[in-house]
């Protein structure tokens, strides 16, 4: 197994999976630098490519988003389910307050997670950030980042 992170990567012994001796790509995950992550993207992709379920998570009160990412999920070939291979949401950037400045903000981020133990999350294996003027509508954003999510990593 192979664990690569800032640069450096460390070979280890090959470990048991549940359906057998097997190896597999374990990404370290993201890096929050400033409230902002920073993720491998030569790490997930084939990490992305190999899962075949999906799990979303949504908050109750924002079906639109777990729909698009629903929508997305299949687009992009994967099966939607409870046990997945990889956990996707949509995250909101709490936007109570001032904001001073003409520069757009950081508005919303589509995160990946891999697996974890007991069903719960693994770690955060990227991060899909959408930043705009805080005036945007939050279906606007969600949009925006699965057009941007699909753009790096749909079907190629």
């Amino acid at each position: 197994m192979v664990f690569g992170w800032m640069g450096r990567t460390l070979l280890l012994a090959g470990m048991l999976v549940s359906t057998g001796a097997a190896s597999a790509q374990v990404n370290e995950g993201c890096v929050l630098d400033k409230q902002t992550y920073t993720c491998n993207q030569a790490e997930f992709t084939p990490l992305w490519r190999s899962a075949g379920t999906v799990t979303v998570e949504a908050s109750p009160r924002d079906k639109m988003a777990a729909a698009q990412l629903r929508e997305m999920l299949v687009k992009m070939g994967k099966t939607v389910g409870a046990a997945g291979d990889l956990t996707i949401l949509v995250v909101q950037r709490d936007t109570s307050g001032v904001e001073v400045g003409p520069a757009g903000i950081e508005l919303g981020s589509i995160r990946v997670y891999a697996p974890g133990t007991d069903g719960k999350r693994g770690n955060l294996v990227w991060a899909e950030t959408y930043t705009g003027q805080p005036d945007m509508s939050w279906p606007a954003v969600v949009h925006t980042l699965v057009m941007q999510f699909e753009g790096k990593f749909g079907k190629k």
